[in-house]
């Protein structure tokens, strides 16, 4: 069994993954959607953000269960699970937000 790494270590850690993600998946979307006439094509822009932003999503999601797995208490497993929900909601707003703006 091996010990807890410090949860702001492990915060932190989740927050660089998060935002390289970010940046990835606004790229790539901002690339498809230049491809799409927004004006003309409304719903296929809308099915475009959404499917990116659900694999955004997934992506976070994967890197806080594996961050997750690496934590043998339980009260720290509570503390950092929440704060992981948190963060991948904001992560995901901010990615709709900045997606709404292209």
């Amino acid at each position: 069994m091996h010990s807890d790494p410090d949860i702001r270590a492990l915060q932190a850690h989740f927050n660089d993954i998060a935002s390289a993600l970010f940046q990835e998946a606004s790229n790539s979307f901002r690339n498809e959607a230049a491809r799409t006439n927004r004006d003309g094509k409304e719903n296929v822009y809308q099915l475009l953000r959404s499917k990116h932003c659900q694999y955004f999503r997934r992506s976070l999601q994967q890197q806080a269960d594996a961050i997750l797995a690496r934590c043998d208490k339980k009260e720290m497993q509570l503390r950092l699970r929440a704060y992981l929900g948190e963060s991948i909601r904001y992560f995901e707003a901010e990615f709709l937000r900045k997606t709404d703006e292209f």
